[in-house]
């Protein structure tokens, strides 16, 4: 996890995250912290909807990146922004896009 993911778990943190937050900590299970891999997306020509979205998310694509290339979320945005940009397109070739609601258990098994 990187330290932008965990700021952003911090700030929508629920009551289910917190509890299993809590879980891991007893048994000594802490989250691994990995330093992101950098990307640069050029956003010019988006809207400004696309460009909060990708500047917003980007931290789950350095985190996949530097990690198992495999990203699991239910918002579809930044996958449907990135690919409005070219860099973003060669993104959304090399990372597992996973959406649980979507892909369901056949999905996550496949991983």
């Amino acid at each position: 996890m990187t330290d932008a993911i965990q700021a952003e778990w911090n700030k929508h943190l629920s009551r289910f995250s917190r509890k299993w937050r809590r879980s891991m900590a007893a048994h000594q299970k802490p989250s691994e912290r990995i330093k992101p891999t950098q990307v640069k997306v050029n956003t010019a020509g988006l809207s400004d909807a696309n460009r909060t979205t990708i500047e917003k998310d980007l931290c789950l694509v350095e985190a996949a990146i530097a990690a198992d290339r495999v990203i699991v979320t239910r918002d579809d945005a930044i996958q449907q922004a990135l690919a409005k940009t070219r860099e973003g397109k060669r993104l959304l070739e090399t990372i597992t896009w996973l959406n649980p609601v979507r892909d369901g258990i056949a999905g996550l098994k496949a991983l």
